[in-house]
């Protein structure tokens, strides 16, 4: 299975942040193909799969964002892709 580069960020858990970064990237035509983000009382943990890695990079760097990146499966869903899986209850698996 192909993987990608998720990145992992560090953000303040405060109204604006995340407008502020995602705002950064659009600024480098950076796109956002998948995204995650859960909530702590201070800081929130974003997970991001970009199409321009080196530039969104560059934006975390500009920002001081903290950052991680980790390898990811990459899985791509056709449009009702997921209604046969789940509506009869078989699980799912990547190898």
């Amino acid at each position: 299975m192909p993987t990608v580069k998720e990145l992992n960020i560090q953000l303040e858990n405060k109204p604006g942040t995340l407008a502020k970064l995602c705002n950064a990237l659009a600024g480098r035509k950076v796109n956002i193909v998948a995204f995650q983000a859960s909530a702590a009382e201070r800081r929130s943990q974003v997970h991001l799969v970009v199409d321009n890695l080196a530039a969104a990079k560059t934006v975390l760097g500009a920002e001081g964002s903290t950052f991680t990146e980790t390898d990811v499966a990459q899985w791509r869903v056709l449009l009702g892709g997921l209604v046969k899986p789940i509506s009869t209850s078989t699980m799912l698996t990547v190898e």
